[in-house]
């Protein structure tokens, strides 16, 4: 399939250019003139080199690292207590609660 009309690379090219050692998408541009033209190929060859990276390599990509960051920093977002988890369950630092507590959920004496 043809990934770069504008200097006729294929997905062919590009697992062969992994295999060779390119391990980064400039690299693979600078060997092929992917998305070095027109530009209208870059989002879709960029997204096939990294998953073609990663089935040949095994190595964590930057968009799999983002993603595992975001998922990370969500899980650690969850865990953080609020005011809406509170017992209460009252917004805005919960002053009507009987156990008046502030956003880390510790009592104020």
């Amino acid at each position: 399939m043809y990934i770069c009309s504008c200097h006729a690379v294929t997905d062919g090219a590009v697992r062969a250019a992994i295999k060779s050692g390119t391990k980064t998408f400039a690299e693979l541009a600078k060997l092929t003139g992917v998305a070095t033209q027109c530009g209208i190929c870059g989002r879709q060859a960029k997204a096939l080199f990294y998953q073609i990276l990663h089935e040949e390599t095994g190595v964590e990509t930057p968009p799999q690292r983002e993603a595992r960051r975001l998922a990370e920093a969500a899980d650690a977002a969850a865990q953080t207590p609020s005011c809406a988890a509170t017992p209460c369950g009252r917004a805005g630092g919960c002053q009507g609660c009987p156990s008046f507590h502030t956003h880390d959920d510790k009592p104020i004496e």
